[in-house]
């Protein structure tokens, strides 16, 4: 295996967490702002409150998924790089800096890049994580990705049952603006005289 391949499998190890924390993210906040609108519109408030009310938790949810958009991109260009994560393998093992970066953009262009590859190879342990601390790091903004999601789904469910007329109103925010989110009125068991007509 090249020195190259070694690297990019924790460059792909790095993007594929930060992907999954951005996502979990996203959804965590997109849940929590939804419960807490169906809280805040609830028991029929979306009746009293501005009609225009559903469509700014759905402009909020839109602005919050592009957050989380520009944030992972960010995070993925900063920290997901091959030079990035080379250094961090290079300052976790304490190897020399620019060892392994320059053995990566030599590599395969002769023999003197093919020694520099093989002692950078040598320099770094035999096992299938070469950054354990950029690992943890990267399971660390995981797990709070989880926790908030968690959080999110949490408070979603519970506001359901109780102010379900509201999450009806954000999630139809043009019958909302109609007043076409409750059925019309019935009237069952009168004489059939009152209903001619």
């Amino acid at each position: 295996m090249t020195i190259g391949a070694m690297v990019e499998g924790e460059r792909r190890h790095v993007r594929r967490s930060e992907l999954l924390t951005g996502g979990l993210l996203g959804a965590g906040a997109a849940a929590l702002v939804l419960g807490l609108s169906a809280v805040l519109l609830g028991q029929a408030r979306w009746i009293m409150l501005p009609r225009a009310l559903p469509f700014v938790v759905w402009l909020l949810l839109a602005t919050l998924a592009c957050a989380m958009a520009v944030r992972t991109r960010r995070r993925l260009r900063r920290d997901g790089t091959r030079v990035r994560v080379a250094r961090a393998i290079e300052a976790e093992h304490g190897m020399r800096r620019g060892l392994l970066v320059g053995a990566i953009e030599l590599e395969g262009q002769g023999a003197l890049a093919a020694r520099a590859a093989g002692a950078a190879r040598d320099a770094l342990p035999g096992s299938s994580g070469l950054a354990p601390a950029l690992r943890r790091a990267s399971a660390r903004r995981a797990r709070v990705g989880v926790g908030v999601a968690a959080a999110g789904a949490l408070v979603l469910l519970s506001a359901t049952p109780l102010f379900g007329d509201g999450l009806r109103a954000v999630l139809r925010p043009i019958d909302a603006w109609r007043g076409a989110l409750l059925d019309r009125p019935r009237i069952e068991g009168a004489p059939n005289e009152l209903l001619r007509g």
